[in-house]
């Protein structure tokens, strides 16, 4: 037994380290994919707006009240307590008896009734611990939200209303002064950024056009079920723009720049049909040729 707990203790750190070295191996591919679209230094750029929004809107009080956002008598307030309460039960305060108080694991008995409670046999202590833990966990929400919609309208990426500022996804990144095209071929094309403001588009439209009864399921949803579904297909929307304009580069680069692909069938749009291209590519190849290229250039499993 005390080897096994010895076991345990050296190896949870290391599954921790392990854990930790993937995700900074995800941010360091993910930042390198993205400047290889946007440019190297636009992206450091951004990444420190980011980092600068964000030192920001720590040290400062929410400046938007998600409590007062909400109509008094919607039942979203309950998911956002006042972060200010000094005694999270005071809603419960009313109850002389807490068996008037609906638990998530009891159940009254009748007199007559077999039924009994859980096998951990919860008491009153239990259950004014989770509704201390309940009351953490809103309020933990309601900060991480207050939080992010500040950094989000710092980046101009949200409105003081909380809508998606549309009109600065669609701006043409030729318009911003501190921007840099000449960083990256990709970006410098005004076509490839024609394709991302389309795509920012069709992601609002997306949003905007969900039924509100679709958005019903949780408060948070139906606050900002809108807005997290725009960002979703946002990054989305970039993480296909970016790499169908490595894919057009690459073809490029080994092939040469085609001359009409509507004369053989293919796409119109030359990053479209530079996608379709090695697709066709990667199926004709054998598979003895795809594990070759698989132990050169694929990605190993971390």
């Amino acid at each position: 037994m005390k080897l096994i707990l010895m076991s345990l203790l050296v190896l949870g750190p290391c599954y921790g380290m392990d854990a930790m070295f993937k995700k900074m191996m995800k941010q360091t591919a993910k930042h390198t994919f993205d400047a290889a679209c946007f440019g190297e230094t636009n992206k450091n750029n951004y990444d420190l707006a980011v980092g600068a929004a964000i030192e920001k809107c720590m040290q400062l009080a929410p400046a938007i009240d998600l409590i007062n956002i909400l109509s008094p008598s919607s039942p979203f307030t309950s998911l956002f307590p006042s972060v200010n309460t000094k005694n999270p039960f005071r809603q419960f305060q009313e109850y002389q008896d807490l068996d008037q108080l609906v638990s998530l694991w009891r159940n009254k008995r009748s007199a007559d009734s077999e039924i009994t409670t859980g096998l951990l046999q919860p008491d009153e202590d239990d259950f004014m611990e989770f509704l201390g833990d309940f009351a953490d966990f809103k309020g933990a929400m309601a900060t991480k939200m207050g939080n992010l919609t500040c950094v989000l309208t710092e980046m101009k990426l949200l409105t003081s209303e909380l809508k998606v500022d549309i009109e600065e996804y669609t701006k043409d990144l030729a318009e911003y002064e501190e921007y840099d095209l000449s960083e990256s071929p990709i970006v410098e094309d005004p076509e490839w950024r024609a394709r991302l403001s389309r795509g920012y588009k069709d992601c609002y439209d997306i949003s905007e056009s969900i039924p509100s009864a679709a958005l019903s399921g949780s408060p948070l949803k139906r606050v900002f079920g809108r807005q997290m579904i725009f960002f979703k297909c946002a990054k989305k929307n970039e993480m296909t723009n970016c790499a169908l304009g490595q894919m057009k580069r690459w073809v490029e680069q080994w092939y040469g720049a085609p001359e009409n692909n509507t004369a053989y069938g293919l796409p119109e749009d030359e990053y479209e049909a530079a996608g379709l291209g090695l697709m066709v590519l990667d199926n004709a190849a054998s598979e003895e040729e795809k594990f070759v290229s698989d132990f050169f250039w694929g990605v190993p499993e971390m």
